[in-house]
């Protein structure tokens, strides 16, 4: 059975959703579904590549996020880090075809491209793998 990279994922409804989406519909999220796609993908063909992901979503707790900002968070780092041999990495923002990137992204794009790392901006799972891929063989030489 081939594996698949892409998974249907729960979402939390919310209670009397209206508008587009009707009542008790899954809501939206792009972004989520294309990291999750993103995550599985790199699991299962790159076992050996050491990758995170950066959580910079909130609960909706100012506490919550006030102890993240107090750990290290750092609003607008990127979605992934992908870590290669000799100390290269690859960042990479993940974005819906609508998305935008942030000011506080644009200034940390910014910072690690001054720093000779290299961050791109993916808005699907095709340009996402082929990205990945090349940048594996480039480092890999």
């Amino acid at each position: 059975m081939p594996a698949r990279f892409g998974t249907k994922i729960s979402a939390p409804l919310r209670a009397g959703a209206q508008g587009r989406r009707g009542v008790g519909q899954r809501m939206a999220h792009p972004e989520d579904d294309l990291q999750i796609t993103c995550a599985n993908w790199l699991r299962a063909q790159h076992p050996k590549l050491l990758f995170h992901h950066s959580p910079n979503e909130s609960d909706g707790s100012k506490a919550y996020s006030a102890r993240l900002k107090a750990k290290g968070r750092r609003a607008g780092w990127p979605d992934f880090e992908v870590m290669g041999f000799g100390g290269v990495t690859l960042f990479v923002e993940l974005k819906s075809r609508r998305g935008r990137h942030s000011p506080a992204q644009e200034t940390v794009r910014d910072m690690l491209m001054a720093r000779g790392h290299r961050i791109e901006t993916v808005r699907d799972f095709e340009t996402f793998r082929a990205l990945v891929t090349d940048w594996i063989r480039e480092t890999q030489q």
